[in-house]
């Protein structure tokens, strides 16, 4: 029986990415976010949990922060009943974090402004 080598691959280095493919990477990256905030205006009111996705972007924020608060514990999980492994933030936190935030005081909180 006679062995058949196989054609050795040879690994390129790392090509950066060109500024097209960056700007094409980030305009997929803004589309996927607007996308997001167009579908919680019309479903924001009826859910009862989000994805940690759609909790940031739901807060105001971005996407990344929504599992940022999940893994520093800011955000709780729901127990995964159904076996899906699914990351799923209940209602009642995205409630309980909006209403702990302050409102914008524009004033120095020790009286000293720049002058």
């Amino acid at each position: 029986m006679q062995s058949v080598e196989q054609p050795r691959k040879t690994v390129q280095p790392a090509i950066p990415p060109t500024e097209e493919q960056k700007q094409q990477r980030k305009s997929r990256r803004l589309a996927r976010i607007e996308r997001i905030r167009r579908e919680l205006v019309d479903s924001l009111n009826g859910r009862l949990a989000f994805s940690p996705s759609e909790a940031g972007v739901a807060c105001g924020r971005s996407p990344t922060w929504g599992y940022r608060k999940v893994y520093d514990g800011t955000f709780r999980l729901l127990d995964d009943a159904d076996g899906r492994n699914r990351m799923l933030i209940p209602r009642t936190e995205i409630d309980r974090f909006l209403s702990r935030v302050a409102k914008y005081d524009p004033q120095p909180k020790n009286g000293s402004g720049h002058a």
